[in-house]
């Protein structure tokens, strides 16, 4: 579930001319808490590093919304999502 998750994902960042800002932050998607270098990622983007968490915290949102449609969709009708994917 999640390659499909992420060819999602760069698309939808791709029409709203983001796709290099994806690109920035797409490997930061699962880690771990507290290993994410937020420095690096707001110099790569020409951000301060407070903006460059808020835009990780979106993308990492977006990605479990877009998993969780993943997800359903290999489901029977009326299963529950959240049951599968474990949050």
């Amino acid at each position: 579930m999640i390659r499909p998750t992420v060819n999602r994902l760069r698309p939808e960042f791709a029409a709203s001319g983001k796709a290099s800002e994806y690109d920035a932050k797409k490997n930061r998607l699962m880690a771990v808490r507290g290993t994410i270098d937020y420095a690096a990622i707001a110099q790569r983007l020409g951000v301060n590093e407070g903006a460059a968490r808020v835009e990780v915290h979106r993308l990492r949102k977006r990605f479990r919304e877009v998993y969780r449609e993943e997800i359903a969709r290999t489901l029977a009708d009326g299963a529950d999502p959240e049951s599968k994917c474990g949050w």
